[in-house]
């Protein structure tokens, strides 16, 4: 099987953003809408990243890169792996809470998109390795 190559076909700026994040604190980030392609599917994804992940001359937003969105989907793929008991261990949230199920069943879809993008299971691809460098192995040199 020859490894799929993952590029950035777009990445739209949708604005400076906030956020409210469970522990109540707002949260200050840029929000694009990032298209990935791979041997001719693509995956559309919003993207979120810190205000710290602006140019340090113009303090403009820097467009991200595919290893680094493909990096994190893959890590959210391996969390909606195991089962709901499991996930809510692991990120320390109670099995009675709908926001918990809301989070796994998303982890899962981004795990059943990336297949699609890829033509392989994502999950299988890190076995014994870190997330980023699989994402970087994948991700063609632009």
């Amino acid at each position: 099987m020859t490894k799929p190559q993952v590029r950035l076909v777009s990445a739209v700026f949708n604005g400076e953003q906030d956020e409210r994040q469970t522990d109540g604190k707002a949260w200050r980030h840029f929000a694009w809408t990032v298209t990935l392609g791979c041997d001719g599917r693509t995956l559309v994804t919003p993207w979120r990243a810190g205000i710290g992940h602006a140019d340090k001359r113009t303090g403009k937003p820097t467009q991200p890169k595919a290893e680094e969105v493909l990096g994190s989907l893959i890590m959210d793929s391996t969390a909606g792996s195991n089962s709901f008991a499991d996930f809510c261990d692991e990120m320390g949230m109670d099995t009675d809470s709908r926001r918990a199920l809301e989070t796994y069943l998303a982890c899962q879809k981004i795990a059943a998109d990336l297949r699609k993008l890829l033509g392989v299971d994502p999950v299988a691809l890190i076995y014994e390795r870190d997330a980023e460098e699989v994402a970087s192995d994948l991700c063609a040199a632009v």
